[in-house]
């Protein structure tokens, strides 16, 4: 029995690693802020060098959903599904959201009291996450999970075929056309509009279900080089055309800016592929181990993160270490993620209050 939990916990592990791998890409992306602050200099192109390498997270973070939630008819029921997303994910968005407001009362609480205590400006503060920005993910991820249902009820023998079509028609009438027209419109001075759209197949539902689809299928030699070489594709395209586009406006261009662009559909579904791949040769259990046990806090190290950068770059500015200069996003980085897992580890010893770092 130990040796069977032990292949299920190795054929799984590029899960966990994605997740981690994903978690440490969102601080990383947000600890590079100074990218949307357009300079004509070399740590401008660093950053965008970051935010276009580092910009698979999200695309990811969608993915795994597609990868744990769409056969949780063979786990639980529908029920039960609702009860854990609610408590592992709608229960700590709205606890830290109102932690976020309680802190922009004491930042400013004579501001606050004049403009901010009214029902309709605590529910956009929380509900359109104005409080703590990052916390848009939650929003699209709670419609996901309400979607959910209606594709895990799928039958498991009609999955793959179902989902297939789903997924190669939202790629082509949504992204791949969409993107080919806006980049021969940038660079050819056309003005072709392309109208059609598939909404029940729109948004990030696509992600949840590509990553279900290369969760469960293995894919040819062909086919994995093929994805390879569209996704350095996709990176390089990301890279250079905001390079080009943002020196030519003197401002940063955001036109490949959205989870849905082409380049970064590509680039994020070679990385999921990469990491599956490759973490089928890592042998060591040491490494496994260390990455089970950072899995334990990637969801708390997003939900709390940015508290922690918006403190620790006020410290960094002091010893003049700014936003714009490559060492601070790597101390950012490196400080914040332990000191978010610190503090989470204190958490979950304080009954009742462990439950909102699940």
């Amino acid at each position: 029995m130990a040796n069977t939990n032990k292949q299920k916990r190795d054929k799984y592990f590029y899960i966990s690693f994605l997740n981690v791998l994903s978690t440490v890409s969102v601080v990383v992306l947000h600890s590079n802020g100074a990218f949307w602050d357009y300079r004509n200099d070399i740590n401008w192109i660093l950053n965008n060098m970051v935010e276009c390498v580092f910009y698979f997270a999200v695309p990811i973070f969608f993915m795994l959903v597609g990868v744990n939630l769409l056969d949780y008819t063979d786990k639980y029921d529908t029920k039960t599904f609702f009860k854990k997303r609610v408590t592992k994910t709608v229960v700590p968005f709205l606890i830290w959201s109102i932690f976020a407001m309680l802190l922009k009362i004491l930042q400013s609480p004579r501001y606050f009291i004049q403009n901010e205590i009214a029902f309709d400006k605590i529910f956009n503060g929380i509900f359109n996450t104005e409080y703590m920005f990052i916390y848009w993910f939650f929003i699209p991820l709670f419609c996901i999970y309400l979607s959910v249902p209606l594709l895990a009820h799928i039958e498991k023998k009609n999955k793959n075929r179902i989902f297939t079509y789903i997924a190669a028609t939202a790629f082509v009438v949504n992204i791949f056309i969409p993107f080919s027209v806006k980049f021969i419109n940038i660079f050819f001075g056309t003005q072709i509009k392309w109208i059609f759209e598939i909404p029940v197949l729109g948004g990030y539902a696509f992600y949840v279900i590509l990553g279900y689809l290369l969760h469960n299928n293995d894919l040819s030699r062909k086919i994995r080089i093929i994805i390879y070489t569209a996704s350095v594709l996709g990176l390089l395209i990301h890279f250079f055309t905001t390079y080009y586009l943002s020196f030519k406006i003197g401002r940063v261009d955001d036109t490949l800016k959205g989870y849905n662009q082409l380049p970064c559909v590509l680039y994020s579904s070679g990385i999921f592929l990469l990491v599956k791949q490759l973490s089928s040769k890592i042998k060591s259990d040491k490494f496994k181990n260390i990455i089970f046990r950072f899995q334990k806090y990637t969801f708390p190290i997003y939900l709390m993160h940015l508290f922690i950068h918006i403190y620790l770059s006020r410290i960094l500015e002091t010893i003049n270490i700014h936003r714009d200069s490559q060492i601070f996003v790597i101390l950012i980085t490196l400080i914040s993620v332990p000191v978010c897992i610190g503090i989470t580890f204190v958490l979950r010893k304080i009954p009742v209050v462990r439950n909102i770092v699940p």
